[in-house]
This record gives structure tokens, C-alpha cells and sequence, in this order.
């Protein structure tokens, strides 16, 4: 590859990538997969028993598209790139909040002189803990699901704008997660009472 072809796929990147944040800092919801293909699912971790007032464990597991690469949430966004961001729906917010997050892999680090920054990024499956506070009692079960914001390059021409989808993903026909909440335990007449129908999710 020539110096001068080499230059005109680094401008192609940084343009794309630039088009993409200027075109979505905060991006709407997804309604189909884009070009890289990236699949999130979302699961309970084993022994997770959401109750008010107490923190349970939720994994995502996500496998990028061949020859593309999803940028770890641990990388800064001040050069330009879009880190993966999980962040609670307005929908869900007075139930649950998200009080810690977890990769379980380590993300392949590099430093891009275009950007002039250190990257982080997973060129292959990786999963991610979410540690979820259950803010309160619910009277029937919540549909739980997560929003996960996420950029994605395949190394030479193309990235992905900024992308953000319903996790798990309605957009391949996935459904939320119908969690129970268990209550708080109150006294009354010196006996405890549980305010609650079930502790588990279905």
C-alpha cells in the first residue's frame, strides 16, 4: 500500500468516525444491526435474587463481527472514539440502578497516532458484570433490559458511529427480562413479614 493510499484510508476513518459523534453524541435507540454486526445478550449471573435494598449480578455477553473490534468501557472518549457505556432505561430507573461494572477480559491496548490517544478495544467475545442495586419493591414484574451504547471499527476504513440498543436485544427478537422483586422485611406484633410474591426471575 502506497504512502498516499495510506493517508486516503486514514482521513476516510477519521471522517466516518467524526460524521458518526457529530451525527449521534447521544444516539436514539437502534431499530436494526448496523455493518459490524454486534450482539449483545444479557443474562441473570447464578444465585441472583433481586430484593429491595440489596444488589444483584447481571452479565452481557458480546460478540463482535469478524475482523471488527468493539472499544472496552474501561477506554477514555476524549480522543473521539466511542468506549461501550451501559447505562439504566428512564423506564426502569425508579426500580434498579447500576452501581459497578465489570469486564472479565483483558481489552488489547495500542496507541493510535490519529486520534492521538490509547486505545482499548476486544477483537473477539467478551462478557461484562453489571452489579444492579433493586431500589424498591415492585408490585408485579419488571421488565428489565439495559441500554448499551458501543462503537466498533474493523481496523481500516470503516467504523461504526456511536450505536446504542435495547439490551437484550429487541431488534433480534430478544425479551426483557421479567424480574420479581423481593420486599422489605418489616416488623409487626414482633414478626417479620415479607412483603414480597417471588425472588426470582423467569
Amino acid at each position: 500500500m502506497t504512502y498516499a493510499t495510506r493517508h486516503i484510508a486514514h482521513v476516510l476513518l477519521l471522517l466516518s468516525v467524526a460524521a458518526g459523534i457529530a451525527r449521534a453524541k447521544e444516539p436514539k435507540i437502534a431499530k436494526k444491526l448496523y455493518a459490524d454486526s454486534t450482539i449483545f445478550s444479557l443474562k441473570l449471573e447464578p444465585g441472583a435474587k433481586p430484593a429491595a435494598g440489596k444488589t444483584f449480578k447481571v452479565r452481557i455477553h458480546v460478540t463482535p463481527k469478524e475482523h471488527f473490534h468493539v472499544w472496552s468501557s474501561t477506554m477514555s472518549d476524549e480522543g473521539g472514539l466511542a468506549p461501550l457505556k451501559v447505562t439504566m432505561p428512564d423506564t426502569i430507573s425508579d426500580y434498579f440502578q447500576i452501581t459497578a461494572l465489570r469486564e472479565l477480559s483483558k481489552p488489547k491496548t495500542a496507541y493510535d497516532s490519529n486520534f492521538e490517544q490509547v486505545t482499548k478495544a476486544f477483537y473477539g467475545p467478551f462478557d461484562l458484570i453489571a452489579t444492579i442495586k433493586a431500589k424498591k419493591n415492585a408490585p408485579t414484574p419488571v421488565p428489565f433490559y439495559l441500554w448499551v451504547t458501543y462503537g466498533a471499527c474493523d481496523g481500516k476504513t470503516k467504523c461504526v458511529p456511536p450505536t446504542k440498543f435495547n439490551v437484550p436485544m429487541d431488534v433480534i427478537g430478544d425479551k426483557p427480562l421479567e424480574l420479581k422483586i423481593a420486599g422489605n422485611v418489616l416488623k409487626s406484633d414482633g414478626l417479620a413479614e415479607i412483603l414480597a410474591w417471588g425472588n426470582q426471575a423467569k
